[in-house]
């Protein structure tokens, strides 16, 4: 079977119906499994586009998908912050138990795995320098349980290394590094409960006309990168075998490195422009920030790393893969869009 044949693990989240969507334009036929294909609707109809709902977190056939299919990209993770110390045990079997039995199946069957995994697998960090993929992991305590999520996913690239090792198992091992784009988590009170991450939960906030939460005085340094140039990358991966399996990437944007509270107050005067053309937008709080401590506002267990900047230097050495968009096209596209699909819902 070509490789232009894939099956999307995932595909009704964030990443994975932009994914779904790119692949689709370069030509590949592409299954998407879920459980909900709400972000899909507009390519449902498409010719080269099966989808198909099931309930990956319950191990459910995933002998189907890997048989059917060279290659296997798995996109889905219970991915929340707020989760991580308040709902441990699911947090780690959505993000270990259910993509391990798959792990296991395209290693029967000689499928190409190819893994969303996470920054956070690089814990606390280094503050000084950039993170290459050889960087050593260096998570919290076990009492810390913020550090649930990272340690699901840092067990399954190990995992993975095993079973490439002892069942010739062939992976790839994507690690993110904080994507924005459209279709990005939810509102709370809207169309979900909790708290999203940063860009849903800023959003939010300035749709109802709230103080943006800033936590721990908003020190934490993050370099976001536009979904669209993610799933480029995903595509290139998908065209280099030879460069890119048994491997993992770095996929970030350096040159977009902001600090949270720069990050907030950038959102707000982005925010302020688009509210200026679009009167029935709730304007911006007076003031328009909160200062939060992390504990209080995700729960005891709460830590977090200063810095997390990625060394994408292996990507674009092996890819040829370099992202295109900056900041602040990234935060207008954001902007637009939640103001766009939630500005008449959300109440003040």
């Amino acid at each position: 079977m070509s490789n232009k044949k894939v099956c999307v693990v995932g595909a009704g989240g964030f990443i994975g119906s932009h994914l779904c969507e790119h692949l689709l334009i370069k030509d590949y036929q592409v299954t998407g499994v879920d459980l909900s294909d709400l972000r899909l609707s507009g390519i449902l109809e498409h010719p080269n586009f099966n989808w198909q709902t099931m309930d990956y977190s319950l191990g459910e056939n995933p002998q189907i998908l890997a048989q059917n299919h060279p290659v296997v990209i798995n996109a889905a993770a219970l991915c929340n912050p707020s989760l991580y110390n308040t709902q441990d045990l699911q947090v780690m079997h959505s993000n270990f138990n259910a993509p391990q039995k798959l792990a296991n199946e395209c290693a029967e069957t000689g499928t190409w795995l190819i893994h969303f995994s996470t920054s956070e697998i690089y814990g606390y960090g280094d503050a000084t320098q950039a993170l290459h993929e050889s960087t050593p992991s260096n998570l919290g305590s076990v009492g810390a349980r913020r550090w649930s999520y990272a340690t699901a996913k840092l067990l399954l690239e190990r995992w993975l290394v095993g079973l490439e090792k002892e069942r010739n198992l062939a992976w790839t091992v994507i690690r993110p590094f904080n994507i924005l784009g459209p279709r990005m988590d939810y509102i709370p009170g809207v169309d979900g409960q909790g708290t999203p991450r940063v860009m849903a939960n800023f959003s939010s906030a300035l749709l109802k006309g709230q103080a943006l939460p800033i936590v721990d005085g908003g020190k934490a340094q993050r370099a976001f990168t536009w979904v669209g140039d993610a799933v480029k990358a995903v595509e290139l991966i998908l065209k280099n075998p030879s460069s890119s399996k048994n491997q993992a990437f770095n996929i970030g944007n350096p040159a977009n490195e902001i600090s949270m509270i720069a990050l907030a107050q950038q959102m707000v005067e982005i925010y302020r422009k688009i509210q200026s053309q679009n009167p029935h937008l709730a304007p911006v709080a007076k003031p328009a920030l909160r200062h939060v401590k992390g504990t209080e506002y995700y729960g005891p267990g709460y830590e977090d790393s200063i810095r997390r900047l990625p060394d994408i230097s292996k990507a674009q050495k092996l890819l040829s893969w370099q992202p295109q968009t900056d900041l602040l096209t990234t935060l207008y596209g954001c902007l637009e869009w939640f103001t766009q699909h939630y500005g008449n819902l959300v109440c003040k």
